[in-house]
């Protein structure tokens, strides 16, 4: 007697679609679409498995994450801190009757919240290989030198979010297309230039590079960076106190922005922040306002593959910088650049004002609120504690 024959089960999903199709494999392909193409099984039709659309999440989609996040660990640290007060009277009423059942509910409760704390907290880890690494991004003491590396070099990088909420399914939803009519939309558009900085070494816009060392004041702390005097008020905006002394410490930027990423968060306003820090930069450096003038109406963009935040998150060379839709980061540095540019006094104003005050590289420190002789008074007075503290440390 013949066995009888064993009922095909029409697949739902990618998944039971390729089993069955290294089972059967005729009939099972793939529409002009990419989907997946079901031939008619038993008593059903040819059907179509339609496979998702993936892309990655936005920036704002990954900050909302990120809040989230904090949100979440702020909730279990207040939890954490309600168990360990009733584990304490647990414990007190332990010694008076015996009954340990209260202890060890609490302290399992500890213990799991405690573990999701740290899940929390703890960034995501993984190796990146990078290929013909220039040893001048390795901070030598040769640093216009450009050599490569025969060998790839791997790295630890880490980041906030796990894979899976760097992306997303489906597609962005397209801003709707407001109708022209015809004459409006035969008017020529008007044509955007753009001014590209990063390196520091660049002769003509390195001075705009946040990497660039240079040694100022700003809220009545002496900075060596942009990216310092960034970091540290950033942290200290945060709460985390702790970081600033070693931040300040350092002066390499590139590892200032290293140590400043484990502190997840940003500020409520950061191209405000970046705007304030820039002017007092620009009030003592006046070289400044000449090489911003220069750009003249142009867009600025920091065009830094690694810095996503402050920039675009795409190299110079990259076709995607003069195009807004491809850019990865919202350019708050660009952004605050242009806004100091738009700021500066007529040339004519500025030349009186150098008659009247010392234009040398150390410059007129002036802030809102202050006139330029308490400036002054205040900068003299952070100085001197400086090099104060760098003698009692010999």
């Amino acid at each position: 007697m013949a066995a009888p024959k064993r009922k095909m089960i029409m697949p739902t999903d990618s998944l039971s679609f390729f089993r069955a199709q290294a089972k059967y494999r005729k009939g099972f392909g793939f529409t002009a679409e990419g989907n997946l193409k079901v031939p008619p099984m038993e008593d059903q039709p040819e059907t179509v498995i339609e496979l998702p659309n993936y892309r990655n999440a936005t920036i704002q989609e990954q900050i909302d994450d990120e809040e989230k996040m904090r949100e979440r660990l702020r909730a279990v640290e207040k939890e954490y801190d309600e168990t360990a007060l009733l584990l304490k009277e647990a414990i007190a009423s332990w010694r008076l009757t015996g009954a340990t059942s209260g202890v060890l509910r609490y302290q399992d409760e500890m213990r799991r919240l405690d573990a999701e704390r740290t899940m929390l907290r703890s960034p995501v880890r993984w190796i990146k290989t990078y290929k013909s690494v220039d040893t001048n991004q390795l901070l030598l003491d040769e640093i216009y030198e450009t050599r490569k590396y025969q060998y790839p070099v791997s790295a630890l990088v880490m980041r906030s979010l796990p894979f899976q909420q760097t992306v997303r399914v489906g597609t962005l939803e397209q801003a709707p297309v407001s109708e022209l009519s015809f004459t409006e939309s035969q008017e020529p558009k008007e044509q955007e230039y753009f001014t590209v900085f990063y390196d520091p070494s660049d002769p003509e816009h390195g001075l705009l590079s946040p990497n660039t060392m240079v040694e100022f004041i700003f809220n009545s702390t002496k900075y060596n960076s942009l990216a310092q005097a960034y970091e540290v008020e950033r942290v200290t905006a945060l709460g985390r106190k702790d970081i600033r002394p070693l931040l300040l410490k350092t002066r390499s930027p590139e590892t200032v922005k290293k140590v400043g990423s484990r502190i997840v968060g940003d500020v409520e306003k950061p191209r405000e922040l970046w705007i304030s820090i820039l002017k007092s930069l620009v009030s003592q450096y006046p070289n400044y306002a000449k090489v911003l003038r220069s750009t003249e109406t142009s867009t600025l963009i920091y065009a830094d593959p690694k810095e996503g935040r402050w920039g675009i998150g795409l190299p110079i060379g990259d076709p995607g910088v003069t195009e807004r839709s491809a850019w990865k980061g919202e350019n708050y540095l660009g952004q605050a650049w242009q806004a100091v540019r738009d700021g500066l006094p007529p040339l004519k104003e500025e030349e009186e004002e150098a008659q009247e005050a010392d234009t040398s590289m150390t410059g007129g420190y002036t802030e809102h609120g202050k006139t330029e002789g308490e400036a002054k008074e205040e900068r003299i007075r952070v100085l001197q504690g400086h090099y104060r503290k760098m003698k009692k440390g010999m």
